[in-house]
């Protein structure tokens, strides 16, 4: 069995990523991880997402 796909991941993603707050914790955890590791971040918002696709202007 090949383990390092789980504990040498290519990709990471982050939930909870603020786009209106700089200091949340799920942005501090997006920002290291970016910084230190050599694999692909994304950060998840749900939220933001829905209102990019539905052409909301207001959050």
């Amino acid at each position: 069995m090949d383990l390092k796909p789980l504990f040498e991941p290519r990709t990471m993603a982050v939930f909870g990523v603020s786009s209106s707050n700089y200091r949340h914790p799920a942005n501090e955890i997006f920002t290291k991880n970016l910084l230190r590791y050599p694999v692909k971040v994304y950060g998840v918002n749900p939220r933001i997402i829905l209102k990019r696709i539905n052409g909301a202007v207001s959050r």
